[in-house]
């Protein structure tokens, strides 16, 4: 485990490798300001012999051999400060702390400015890392994960890796240089007042250890309470036009208000395990503070120790500010729990297997000659046992139009995922003009398809860039070709900005005919060798059917498709017919072929018939 998380954290800094001139940058700033601090802690303490000493000679302590070491720093801070007179020592001492105190809060807005960019520049990484990552994973990764889920890691588990790098490394590259270098002082002051603190660290430590992974655990949790309620928030707002049509306001309420009470209440207990550290360091704290009282205080008193008083109180004032950098850095430890669980989750889809996706060469691109053919493929989904398509062979030649018919989970449209490489079969081969198209260049091999399904999919910018969606450098004049080629210039030139309209998110502004003449308008642009159509007309009505039948014949004309079809009136005139049955094929032919084998296909088509005639 603690190898796990060490390499967790590794791999979660290991994003600031590009950024190592900032890293380096802040870290001498670090030791810069704590330089300055040490001396703004070291300094006011001579007020004790500058102010009330009875005659011009120190007494420095004869404790252990480190007194050397105090004599000199002392000595040297009284040479600096002590001047002809006690009023102008203490201008000069206040005039020092004041010089000190701007130099070191320059450096420190310095140093946040360049924590702050090296930051969001890690950030900046992470997120277009994983973001990269995401768009290059297989269907099967989306079928198993809810899109909530990989919105809320993509946008909420960075964020709170970006908190968690933010503190953690504000608080790495200086809290433990202030530990250090004020302890070191501590040790110069009175090694036996050092040790007597510090008997009672290890404790705190394993206090604050305990707790932090008690944090990542509480954490890891609430993240995916998270991920639930931002899967409920998308579910209702895509679904609004469902949820108000059958009243289910009340009940959608219901369970954003249960999934959000249960990321709260994993949320306050997470909060109530974070917040233990600082009252469990306070309290440690001031306990320390009062045997430290009681037993410097009693050297102090005493004479023949050699102690003074200017060292008792300049060993005061180090303790006190030991204990700000350590509650830092138990916060941070916190944070970077919190940091680690997020981590986890978004590196579980870091290293989920994408595809081999390579930047398109069109040299590489397949050019198709002969046939698409299926050679006894079988196919299942991941995870499940029951077979979708069982032994289906069948072959596509160039310039043919080959329809694809059955009943509703026959394996239609898991044919059409297939062709493209959406899903791997699990046996036999697809074949592309006789060569097996797993040993394709992926990237190259789907330029040879064009596809216009029933879910149309439009992104939420302008007319002009969807029909241009995936062709680089394309002309204005092609757009316009294949918008009137689709017939959709006849409702684009009504809009008020034509092809610069802005159609909103998935072209929600346009009815489902206009959507699909869109989508039949970015397949003419891309002109594929091989067309899919995945019941392209079947949500549609009679009016917008026709016109999109009209947009089709366009698209299809002299060009090898495959179209799965629910209506059979749409294929009658294909080259030939495949009927699907529970995965398998079980008649092929032309319509008339089909008609006279009394088949399935029969039977489809006298119930479709007999229900356009009631």
């Amino acid at each position: 485990a603690r190898e796990s998380l060490w390499k967790l954290a590794f791999r979660m800094f290991g994003f600031a490798t590009p950024h190592v001139g900032l890293l380096i940058c802040s870290m001498v700033l670090s030791w810069i300001i704590v330089i300055l601090e040490a001396l703004y802690l070291w300094i006011p303490a001579s007020l004790i012999q500058t102010l009330f000493a009875s005659d011009d000679t120190a007494t420095y302590p004869v404790d252990l051999g480190w007194s050397h070491a105090n004599a000199l720093l002392s000595g040297w801070t009284e040479r600096l400060t002590v001047a002809s007179d006690t009023y102008t020592s203490l201008k000069l001492i206040c005039l020092m702390l004041l010089v000190v105190a701007l130099v070191k809060n320059v450096m420190a807005y310095t140093q946040a400015l360049v924590v702050g960019r090296l930051k969001l520049n890690m950030v900046r990484d992470i997120r277009n890392t994983l973001y990269r990552h995401v768009t290059r994973l297989p269907f099967t990764y989306f079928d198993r994960k809810h899109s909530g889920t990989v919105v809320s890691r993509v946008l909420n588990d960075v964020e709170a890796i970006n908190a968690s790098i933010m503190e953690t490394l504000t608080r790495a590259l200086i809290e433990p240089v202030r530990i250090v270098v004020f302890l070191a002082l501590m040790i110069v002051v009175s090694p036996r007042l050092t040790l007597l603190v510090f008997s009672v660290y290890p404790v705190l430590i394993l206090g604050i250890v305990w707790i932090g992974h008690s944090v990542r655990r509480r954490s890891r949790r609430t993240l995916h309470n998270l991920s639930v309620l931002v899967s409920v928030l998308s579910e209702t707002v895509l679904g609004m036009r469902v949820v108000k049509m059958f009243n289910r306001d009340a009940h959608e309420t219901r369970r954003f208000r249960e999934a959000n009470a249960r990321f709260v209440g994993m949320s306050f207990r997470s909060l109530s395990m974070s917040e233990l550290a600082h009252p469990v360091t306070d309290t440690l704290g001031a306990g320390i503070a009062v045997v430290l009282l009681l037993y410097g205080g009693a050297r102090v008193l005493d004479p023949t120790n050699g102690f003074a008083a200017e060292d008792f109180i300049r060993f005061l004032v180090l303790l006190l500010s030991m204990y700000r950098p350590l509650k830092a850095m138990a916060r941070a430890n916190m944070q970077l729990q919190s940091g680690l669980a997020a981590a986890q989750r978004v590196f579980e889809t870091m290293d989920e297997p994408s595809e081999p996706l390579q930047p398109l060469d069109l040299s590489r691109v397949p050019t198709f000659n002969e046939s698409l053919a299926f050679d006894h493929v079988s196919f299942h989904y991941p995870g499940y046992d029951k077979v979708v398509l069982d032994d289906v062979s069948f072959s596509v030649p160039k310039g043919a139009v080959v329809a694809i018919v059955g009943a509703s989970g026959s394996g239609k449209s898991t044919i059409i995922d297939c062709i493209p490489r959406f899903y791997d079969v699990c046996e036999g081969k697809i074949l592309l003009d006789g060569q097996d198209v797993d040993d394709l260049d992926l990237v190259a091999y789907r330029h040879v398809f064009g596809i216009v399904s029933q879910d149309t999919i439009l992104f939420g910018g302008t007319i002009h860039s969807n029909i241009a969606y995936g062709v680089e450098d394309v002309s204005d004049e092609a757009v316009l070709l294949a918008a009137e080629q689709a017939n959709a210039w006849e409702f684009i030139r009504e809009l008020p900005e034509e092809m610069q309209t802005v159609i909103g998110e998935d072209g929600v502004t346009l009815s489902g005919g206009q959507r699909q003449r869109l989508a039949i308008a970015r397949a003419l642009l891309k002109n594929p060798s091989i067309l899919l159509l995945d019941e392209a007309t079947s949500s549609l009505d009679t009016e917008s059917e026709r016109e999109v039948q009209r947009a089709l014949a366009n698209l299809m004309r002299d060009r090898t498709t495959i179209v799965v079809a629910h209506r059979l009136s749409t294929v009658q005139h294909a080259d030939m017919i495949i009927v699907l049955d529970d995965g398998r094929i079980v008649e092929r032919g032309r319509h008339e072929e089909l008609l006279a084998l009394d088949g399935c296909y029969r039977r489809y088509h006298d119930m479709q018939f007999m229900d356009a005639e009631s």
